[in-house]
């Protein structure tokens, strides 16, 4: 549009100053034919006898003699116009539809004066042509630009274009690709290397990151792993009521802050994309089992009750145990910690139409702002206290892994998470399952 625009600028005052001269002289040319015939006919005119030769067709002529300021009029054409006063003192005028000229020859002490009269409408003709003339070129010439400068721009503009289009895929990984460099030696070329440049160093930022992550996660996990033995011991040979209750409280913190330090592995595992799901063929109420065992002092912390509905028959599955029970673990402690105090939380293991489902309900206080983008990174409830919106991202991802799909929704009272999976897509080896008795 600049460049368009530009070119408009330009070639509109320049077309005028063009317009201008060319008309110019097509009327000094239109005057000076006209005063050539003047001329030839007062070379011929004589005075006595009076003879005055005819003028060409078209034109009218006036004579007139002038001396001592008198003027008379000595031969006049019958067509030939009303002149204005002064007329005899110029040497051209041009009106809307003539062209005069006069000219003079002196005789003896006198003046021979010849004016000569012609229709300007040929004159007018050749202005309006030229006009039209330019009209059209200066049309054929904006549009002509129009066409090339886009066409000019798009090419410009193309290797920008491109690189869009790459960065707009570009996500945060392990290997984050690179924008398409052009051939160009120009600013794109420079934008595209520079560009590249940057997203080298946040892959190079990123992979530090997960790193210490990593290092970070293994290195705690010892130490809390002997302190949560510790505390297990100390409970269970603790008879003292105060202290019990100490111990108690401490081994739930030391519990959740190893299940954090998990989430963290996880994060760094799928962020770096280096998580390996190892699949066995197990009951899929086992890692349930083991879930809830580990919240049961969470449970009891906010008077709470799980109430769990297992069908007999369960197909048996293919699965990662220990991302399954992380899985169980994290959804089952979010409806603890996001549920009122003294509540039943429901969950249940069911299958129907060719699929196993697992729901986990708790009820809520108020209804969940932005449910939709809780499986999104650092994307916490905002009725939600603590934690740092993670918990159903690395659900979620480990969810997929497994071939399976995870959603949640609510309703006035209660939030549902439910996952289901699809036996035909993960082969199942169908046996009866935990016995009420089991699980009690």
């Amino acid at each position: 549009m600049i460049f368009f625009a530009a070119f408009v600028i330009v070639i509109i005052p320049t077309n005028f100053v063009i317009y201008a001269h060319l008309q110019k002289i097509l009327r000094n040319a239109d005057t000076a034919e006209l005063t050539s015939e003047t001329d030839k006919l007062l070379a011929k005119t004589q005075l006595d006898p009076l003879l005055v030769p005819l003028p060409p067709v078209g034109y009218s002529v006036l004579l007139a003699m002038e001396k001592d300021d008198l003027y008379e009029v000595i031969f006049q054409s019958p067509a030939f116009p009303t002149l204005p006063p002064a007329a005899g003192h110029f040497n051209w005028i041009q009106n809307d539809t003539l062209t005069i000229v006069t000219a003079r020859q002196p005789v003896g002490s006198s003046v021979l004066i010849a004016t000569m009269a012609r229709s300007n409408a040929n004159l007018q003709q050749q202005q309006k042509q030229l006009r039209t003339y330019l009209i059209w070129a200066n049309s054929g010439a904006v549009g002509l630009a129009a066409v090339l400068v886009f066409l000019a721009s798009s090419f410009v503009v193309r290797p920008i274009t491109k690189i869009i289009s790459a960065a707009e895929h570009i996500q945060a990984s392990k290997s984050i690709s690179r924008v398409p460099v052009p051939h160009s030696n120009d600013e794109s070329r420079l934008l595209a290397e520079t560009l590249n440049g940057m997203i080298g160093r946040i892959e190079s930022a990123i992979k530090n990151q997960i790193n210490f992550f990593a290092s970070a996660t293994h290195e705690l996990k010892t130490p809390l792993a002997i302190m949560q033995t510790e505390i297990t011991i100390a409970l269970e040979q603790s008879h003292q009521e105060g202290v019990h209750q100490i111990l108690e409280n401490q081994l739930t913190e030391v519990q959740r802050l190893s299940r954090l330090i998990e989430d963290f592995l996880l994060i760094s595992q799928l962020k770096s994309e280096t998580m390996t799901v190892r699949k066995s063929t197990e009951r899929l109420d086992e890692p349930l089992y083991a879930a809830i065992k580990k919240l049961k002092y969470l449970a009891s912390e906010k008077q709470s009750y799980l109430q769990i509905q297992i069908e007999e028959y369960i197909p048996q599955f293919e699965f990662d145990r220990d991302k399954i029970e992380t899985v169980f673990t994290n959804l089952v402690e979010n409806a603890l910690r996001y549920a009122p105090i003294q509540s039943t939380i429901f969950i249940s293991l069911s299958q129907y139409d060719s699929t196993v489902h697992f729901v986990v309900q708790n009820p809520i206080s108020e209804p969940v702002a932005h449910i939709d983008a809780l499986t999104s990174e650092f994307k916490p409830s905002t009725s939600l206290k603590t934690g740092l919106g993670m918990g159903l991202w690395i659900c979620n991802q480990i969810i997929n892994m497994h071939g399976a799909s995870m959603s949640l929704h609510q309703n006035k009272d209660h939030f549902f998470v439910s996952i289901a999976w699809p036996i035909d897509t993960l082969g199942s080896i169908n046996e009866k399952n935990a016995s009420s008795e089991d699980l009690k």
